[in-house]
């Protein structure tokens, strides 16, 4: 077993580091949120096969003070969030695996494994595991030219054309993408608010039923108005 790394925080504070795996797949972000105030450090650990167990507690045999923690994880693992809880019978570790909504995502498992210390030793038989995998929808949105002229009028507009397109339904649609009708931005069209007003702009949206939709709008006074396409495809 080794420890890849440990990041601390304040006694009953929220702890954060992030996992990286050598078996594929993303660095995955775990917080954990103390509520014993035992907590001192975590950090990604590593451990051989044999000893791995999906939601299993491992005692660390070099550090008194250490436990590990390991579950199985995907490849679509958005992050983990764990909660560390005193109970009548000892401790319970709530472990919460959050992830992504995708398309063609592989069913490949992935061992992950958190090592955390505490300020005294606790016996892993003392600790239970609870929690459960969900399913955390995740809206990429892409602005493209506005994101990129870094302005208050941009993010302003941005906003707006996608209010106007798919509006408070975001859990529908995987991704939105916002550019000019024509692709193309030319001196100050994407940057101010009169330039974005001054030409008409394209919204592309899938939704998670891999379909994809297309808009047709024009900005002016910080909305945006918009017309769908009969065919998503159409230009």
């Amino acid at each position: 077993m080794a420890v890849l790394a440990a990041c601390g925080a304040p006694p009953g504070g929220q702890f954060r580091t992030t996992i990286m795996t050598t078996s594929g797949g993303d660095p995955l972000l775990v917080t954990l949120n103390d509520r014993t105030g035992l907590m001192l450090r975590i950090g990604g650990a590593r451990i051989e096969p044999t000893d791995f167990r999906d939601a299993g507690l491992l005692q660390d045999p070099t550090v008194p003070t250490a436990f590990i923690v390991t579950w199985l994880g995907g490849m679509c693992d958005n992050d983990t969030a764990l909660v560390f809880r005193p109970t009548d019978a000892g401790y319970d570790l709530q472990l919460d695996v959050h992830e992504k909504l995708g398309f063609g995502c592989p069913a490949a498992g992935i061992l992950r494994a958190l090592w955390i210390e505490t300020s005294e030793p606790i016996q892993v038989d003392a600790i239970t595991i609870s929690g459960e995998k969900r399913i955390q929808l995740i809206l990429e949105e892409d602005c493209g030219p506005l994101v990129a002229a870094a302005t208050n009028d941009a993010k302003i507009a941005c906003y707006a054309l996608i209010e106007a397109t798919i509006g408070p339904r975001t859990a529908e649609f995987a991704s939105v993408r916002v550019a000019p009708e024509d692709g193309v931005c030319r001196g100050t069209e994407c940057s101010t608010a009169d330039g974005i007003a001054a030409q008409p702009w394209r919204v592309e949206a899938v939704d998670r039923k891999d379909q994809a939709h297309a808009w047709r709008c024009t900005y002016r006074d910080e909305a945006a108005s918009c017309t769908a396409f009969t065919n998503p495809r159409a230009s």
